[in-house]
């Protein structure tokens, strides 16, 4: 299956969606290495998931789009691909729809946050998917819940995608074959991005026998700023590897039950 991230407006959680949570759950669904594109020739954060155990990424060029639609047009395998914002986004369609989408099953990811702006832009690519692609299942990921859990205050952050009458807010017109994922804010998406880890391989990282060492040396050299920077970066990165197992052993499951639910594999 395609799994395509897209929206024509940077910063909306695009890296969240794909680097972390979908690409951790492909892995563990298939237990391998996941199929990463990227086209984007202003942002190429991939590049730091070099050394990924998750991520088999490759950054494709926009001006080879076209060709790269044609050699994945028919594929069978899960794979993900990541477009990125402004005109890029805008290339990725028009081309797409010269073929008249995929032969291949695909899914529509659509990130967004809770602006008005954001459920516009949502909202236009939308539309501009359907004009080619009216059978594949778009997905609107809504970004940095304060708590998923909550309903009715996913409905009040994001009442510019989902409309209030009260108010006027008309909300986002969608069909049937849509469906919703929502995920909850965190700065550990950021953080292990920073790190070249996707939160799944940062949750698996042991800090233990490091935080054990660096003891060891900070009571045989005390007062050594060498020593007592490498203490501090063992201990933030211990304790952000907490976070992350505590993420993936709480909200992912839930996320996860989500992606079965819309990919088919209930």
């Amino acid at each position: 299956m395609v799994n395509i991230v897209i929206n024509d407006k940077g910063g909306v959680g695009k890296s969240t969606m794909s680097n972390h949570v979908l690409s951790s759950y492909l892995y563990i669904k298939n237990t391998e290495k996941v199929k990463f594109y990227e086209i984007d020739d202003e942002n190429k954060s991939i590049l730091r998931f070099k050394d990924s155990n998750v991520l088999d990424a490759a950054l494709v060029d926009v001006e080879m789009i076209d060709s790269f639609i044609e050699n994945i047009f028919y594929t069978d395998e899960d794979l993900i691909v990541d477009v990125g914002g402004n005109l890029t986004a805008t290339k990725f369609l028009n081309h797409l729809e010269e073929f008249g989408g995929f032969a291949a099953q695909v899914i529509y990811y659509i990130p967004l946050l809770d602006s008005d702006q954001d459920a516009s832009n949502a909202e236009k690519i939308y539309n501009r998917i359907r004009e080619f692609d009216s059978k594949s299942k778009i997905v609107f990921v809504l970004n940095r819940c304060t708590n998923r859990d909550n309903q009715e205050l996913v409905k009040r952050e994001f009442m510019d995608f989902f409309g209030e009458d009260v108010l006027d807010v008309p909300g986002v017109d969608r069909d049937s074959n849509t469906d919703l994922l929502m995920i909850n804010s965190s700065h550990i998406y950021r953080l292990a991005g920073r790190l070249g880890k996707t939160v799944l391989e940062l949750s698996q990282e042991d800090y233990e026998e490091a935080k054990n060492e660096i003891s060891i040396q900070r009571w045989n050299n005390k007062d050594n700023p060498e020593i007592e920077k490498e203490a501090s970066l063992i201990l933030f990165l211990l304790k952000q590897s907490n976070v992350a197992k505590r993420l993936i052993n709480g909200e992912y499951k839930a996320l996860f039950k989500d992606l079965n639910r819309i990919t088919g594999e209930d």
